[in-house]
């Protein structure tokens, strides 16, 4: 029995003196004094253990991590570790008052203050058979704080911590009670879900406390002081909580600014890089738009030389046909009286035909309905004829159609294909050269059709060489545009040409 009371008062953190028999049972009785108190103590708050009322304690019902760190170690004990780790689970009854809550843990307390604190062996950690004092808890919130004592029923050599509270996680400082050790605490919530814990069990006095003296009283000095140590302990854990707190509001700060900081950077990098992107872009534009300029530019150069080397190719033809004719009326000069009179009689007969040769760049159109162009008298002039033949029908039939060259300028207007059987209208002669057919519009029956894309037929006179071009076009399915006779636009499906 002796041996079981040491254990428990050296448990329980009581500090004796040995020098002597004498001391030696002063220090057992002592102890045996102690061991009573604690046992009587335990018998006396079983019927004070009672479901928790609602209030701020309420918060701490559920699951929790616990991190216990060690920066002043027992001067009794070597620890085993800097760090312990393990779980408290707290249920919804109470334990001192209805405002408390009583739970559990399983954290290892023999690695800071050895093997009088070990758990007992076999047994599943907040299971029903976990019921030793050692694995006991009760904690409370008052405003944001948290106040937690491991092995509650004991004055002496349990644990008590004292921290900042935010609902969901605490910070603060731990102590041993009437021992050395401290350290500070991180606790962090698992669940919100109240655990059923094992109760304190309803345990009978020993033998060994029946046997034992009444334990002392503490002088009002020795309450005082210890009230005093207690108070002191405690006021610094908060102190040093809310020390821990503001160094982690600074630090939470300065994050924040860096961040902030780190932002505006990104902002402005992009900002700079959009600008950059969009200078490229008008740069880019203004080159592509440089180079259509340039690119019209040679058009239009190329145009006008075109133009002007046709212009000239047409002065030229002009002046070769002039010289032709100035020597062809010198040879009829010199000729016999008899010639010059049968000259004079052909010229007569031919009175009112009028003949056209192709008209130089620029020159006025002849008026609509214009008889056709004469011969050419350019060298190497070859006559052209058109037809223009309908798919649809399988006939040729007989329209009006322009003459001109590439560059646009217009040589002659009012031409007509012919009808069958083989459709060819009458043949101009035109000097070599390339040419443009023009079909804008057509008889559809009586009415005049106007096609929505004229047509466009380029042609080569060869030196000499007659020209036949043939005109293909499927008449109903050709899209035509509105006009006076035709407003909605609709495809011709009348006889083309103009009716028989």
């Amino acid at each position: 029995m002796e041996g079981q009371g040491e254990d428990i008062a050296a448990a329980c953190g009581t500090k004796t003196h040995s020098s002597g028999g004498v001391h030696d049972a002063l220090r057992r009785s002592a102890r045996a004094s102690f061991i009573a108190f604690s046992l009587a103590t335990v018998t006396t708050v079983l019927a004070a253990q009672q479901p928790g009322a609602d209030g701020p304690s309420k918060a701490l019902e559920g699951r929790w991590s616990l991190e216990l760190h060690l920066d002043k170690p027992s001067e009794r004990f070597e620890p085993m570790a800097g760090q312990i780790d393990g779980e408290i689970d707290f249920s919804s009854m109470a334990w001192w008052s209805p405002t408390d809550r009583f739970g559990r843990h399983n954290l290892n307390l023999q690695s800071f203050f050895g093997n009088r604190f070990l758990k007992p062996a076999n047994v599943t950690s907040f299971g029903p058979g976990d019921t030793s004092m050692v694995t006991e808890v009760s904690g409370y919130v008052r405003g944001d704080s948290v106040g937690i004592d491991f092995i509650p029923r004991v004055d002496h050599g349990g644990v008590s911590m004292w921290g900042e509270f935010w609902g969901d996680s605490a910070k603060g400082r731990w102590y041993r009670r009437g021992a050395d050790g401290e350290g500070h605490f991180v606790l962090r919530r698992l669940s919100h879900d109240a655990v059923a814990v094992a109760s304190i069990p309803d345990g009978r006095p020993t033998a060994v406390a029946a046997a034992a003296p009444p334990p002392k009283k503490l002088t009002k000095a020795q309450a005082r002081a210890l009230a005093k140590k207690e108070a002191v302990a405690k006021a610094k854990a908060h102190a040093d909580s809310v020390a821990v707190a503001r160094a982690a509001a600074r630090k939470a700060a300065e994050a924040a600014a860096l961040a902030k900081a780190a932002a505006r950077d990104s902002a402005k990098a992009v900002a700079l890089a959009e600008t950059k992107a969009k200078a490229a872009a008008r740069d880019s534009a203004k080159a592509v738009a440089l180079a259509e300029a340039k690119a019209k530019a040679a058009a239009r150069d190329s145009a006008k030389a075109q133009a002007v080397a046709v212009a000239k190719a047409r002065r030229d033809s002009i002046a070769a046909a002039r010289v032709a004719t100035a020597r062809a009326r010198a040879t009829e000069n010199s000729a016999s009286p008899n010639a010059r009179a049968t000259a004079a009689s052909a010229n007569a007969g031919s009175a009112g035909t009028t003949r056209l040769a192709f008209s130089a760049p620029g020159a006025p159109p002849p008026t609509p309905g214009s008889a056709a162009p004469g011969a050419s008298t350019a060298p190497g002039a070859a006559p052209l004829r058109v037809r223009i033949y309908d798919i649809a029908s399988n006939n040729y039939f007989s329209t009006k159609y322009s003459l001109h060259l590439p560059d646009g300028h217009w040589l002659y207007g009012t031409l007509k294909s012919g009808t069958n059987p083989d459709g060819w209208g009458p043949p101009i002669v035109e000097p070599p050269g390339k040419y443009e057919i023009e079909v804008t519009d057509f008889l559809c029956g009586d009415k005049i059709w106007f096609l929505k894309d004229k047509i466009v037929k380029p042609v080569v006179i060869e030196p000499g060489t007659p020209t036949d071009v043939t005109i293909d076009i499927d008449v109903p399915s050709t899209p035509a545009r509105p006009s006076l006779e035709n407003k909605t636009g609709a495809n011709c499906t009348d006889t083309p040409g103009g009716k028989s």
